[in-house]
């Protein structure tokens, strides 16, 4: 695959990805101002951290993927590309995790 084309894919997965996170960030959030809210919420309810919530809910995606390469099918009606557009998303959470954390411990 030629440059061009390589950077156009990328392109448009930053562009999607922007949209879906939007889009889904108010689901997630449920009226909270707190992007992180979910993954809050949700380690509040277990009693775990938030990180670890969100690796729970990221791994699924990765699972998905996984089974993917393995068969090469889609078992849900969720295309490929969206658990991929997903899962680059919940990276970009696992960050903003990680940096309120290290905030909150330096003060």
């Amino acid at each position: 695959m030629k440059k061009d084309e390589f950077n156009g894919i990328l392109k448009e997965m930053i562009k999607e990805e922007m949209q879906c996170l939007t889009v889904k960030n108010e689901e997630y959030t449920v009226g909270s101002e707190d992007s992180l809210n979910n993954f809050k919420s949700v380690a509040e309810e277990v009693g775990i951290t938030p990180i670890k919530a969100w690796y729970v809910f990221f791994n699924k995606h990765i699972r998905s993927i996984a089974n993917y390469i393995k068969t090469g099918s889609e078992k849900s009606n969720e295309p490929i590309e969206e658990r991929i557009m997903d899962a680059r998303n919940y990276l970009v959470f696992l960050r903003a995790l990680i940096q309120e954390s290290k905030k909150e411990n330096n003060g």
